[in-house]
């Protein structure tokens, strides 16, 4: 047992939380946080504050003396990946985790992160989340696993294209900065809906040959916001997974690619359209909205897909701007 605590301790842990204007989410985060075991891992706490105009720094306030080594900053620069860039900047030790503002920490989840660090293997790991109705009851046609990430991977190396979400992982500092973190040109910015941020850089280190990880043990109960019950929202966000997903796998444009997304996505609808009839013929108990968002997932990431390579050139003249601001720096 001494030996597994001297082994942890190697661990040196950032715990990042970046918010905007969820301050109450935001105490519920810091008190899973501060309710973890002592002893396991050296960490400390570092609030990235995006611009939020409500109660936001008296919460990190309280905070202060609670937690170790407990630190606010303000990244005035709007945008999920400005303000995780800022946080790896600020970070002092040799790891950093990034945790959703509106997510709690189950028990275990530190010892679940050292156990898994310390085995030397990965560059980065990360854990599943469940859906946590803290606004809830959710409406009838809602389904749990729509915000969710239970895969039931085994413990271990993730398979290759296989990656940790953003908002529970621990990534290694040295590979974060080596990429210069994440994309500033995806990811959330205020209220657009964007992704794509964390996959691009989880991408980028595992194509440099290093191994991703997986533990179970890194649970976390993930808020459903009511923004999320809404239906258009529900769709609006498929779209969004789908016009990210263009950045992340396609480092260039391409026509004939363009071309071959649009006529997927035209078949892709004619599979929406008789997936939902069918469904409503043979189940029609059934809720409309349920069988409608199921039966159309994949035609609205191809929508999705399909903007995303019109605005692909944009894109990549952003990430060239971006790499010779870096050289001229």
């Amino acid at each position: 047992m001494k030996q597994d605590m001297l082994d942890y301790e190697a661990l040196e842990l950032t715990l990042a939380i970046c918010t905007l204007n969820r301050a109450e989410l935001l105490r519920d985060c810091l008190n899973s946080i501060a309710s973890q075991p002592s002893g396991i891992v050296a960490f400390e706490v570092l609030v990235v504050d995006n611009g939020s105009e409500d109660s936001t720094l008296a919460v990190c306030a309280e905070y202060a003396k609670k937690l170790p080594g407990f630190r606010a900053v303000v990244e005035t620069k709007t945008g999920l990946s400005h303000a995780r860039n800022r946080a790896i900047a600020e970070a002092k030790g040799n790891a950093i985790a990034f945790i959703d503002d509106d997510a709690i920490l189950c028990d275990g989840w530190l010892q679940a992160v050292a156990q898994a660090w310390n085995t030397g293997k990965f560059a980065a790991i990360g854990g599943p989340y469940d859906a946590w109705h803290r606004y809830g009851p959710a409406p009838r046609w809602f389904k749990d696993e729509w915000e969710s990430n239970m895969p039931g991977w085994p413990d271990g190396a993730l398979p290759q294209s296989q990656y940790p979400t953003g908002g529970n992982c621990v990534v290694s500092l040295e590979w974060c900065r080596r990429f210069d973190g994440f994309p500033t040109e995806l990811g959330m910015q205020g209220n657009k809906i964007r992704y794509g941020e964390e996959s691009l850089l989880f991408k980028q280190i595992q194509d440099a040959g290093a191994v991703l990880g997986w533990t179970n043990g890194m649970l976390i109960h993930h808020c459903v916001r009511p923004d999320k019950y809404g239906f258009v929202w529900r769709i609006r966000s498929l779209i969004a997974r789908g016009r990210s997903y263009v950045p992340v796998v396609s480092p260039s444009f391409s026509l004939k690619r363009l071309v071959l997304q649009m006529a997927y996505t035209a078949y892709g609808f004619s599979k929406f359209a008789s997936c939902f009839i069918r469904k409503r013929f043979s189940s029609p108990r059934n809720m409309w909205q349920t069988d409608f968002l199921d039966c159309g997932r994949s035609f609205f990431f191809g929508v999705g897909a399909m903007l995303g390579e019109f605005e692909l050139p944009l894109k990549c003249a952003a990430r060239r701007q971006k790499r010779c601001e870096n050289i001229e720096r």
